[in-house]
């Protein structure tokens, strides 16, 4: 934990310095701080209540109470984006579009599918394979590497291919 401090602060100290500001680029918006709190207060208060429904039941107090607060202050939440937000963190029209529904059910998959790869991989790697973890760090690097690679390459590809033919053959690959 310790080690990470420093690198902490060094990628803050390069973000202050390298970054553009709003002001830079010649924009400036507002925070639209409602959505932004309801946002919050929504996703914790759901995670919340699945974490007390997995430790102590779905029916506890404390699970039902995060599990209401959360999905009150969603609703809460789109309905402000919808209705009052000058400047929405969402806005509404892009919800309604085919592609974004189409990219997030993609997406919704891809992370149910890696994300319990990589929990279960490094559990692998430790206690079956006897990987420390640095090794087991290490075992992610080509996973890692390629992986950059292929978000270098992807707009290249698109450009002869087609948005469509790359995810539908990345999905397949």
């Amino acid at each position: 934990m310790g080690a990470l401090v420093p690198i902490g602060a060094a990628a803050l100290l390069a973000a202050a310095r390298l970054l553009p500001t709003a002001r830079a680029r010649g924009k400036t918006r507002k925070l639209d701080l409602p959505g932004a709190v309801l946002a919050t207060l929504g996703v914790g208060a759901l995670v919340h209540g699945v974490t007390q429904a997995g430790t102590h039941g779905w029916r506890t107090p404390t699970a039902v109470t995060g599990l209401a607060v959360g999905v009150t202050a969603l609703a809460a939440f789109a309905a402000v984006e919808a209705r009052y937000a000058a400047a929405p963190l969402l806005p509404p029209r892009l919800v309604r579009m085919h592609p974004v529904w189409v990219g997030n059910a993609v997406m919704l998959l891809a992370g149910a599918c890696f994300i319990p790869m990589w929990y279960f991989l490094s559990l692998y790697m430790q206690d079956e394979l006897h990987y420390g973890a640095l090794a087991t760090g290490a075992g992610f690097l080509p996973h890692t590497l390629v992986g950059i690679a292929a978000a270098r390459l992807a707009p290249t590809v698109m450009r002869h291919t087609g948005a469509r033919t790359l995810i539908v053959g990345s999905a397949l690959l």
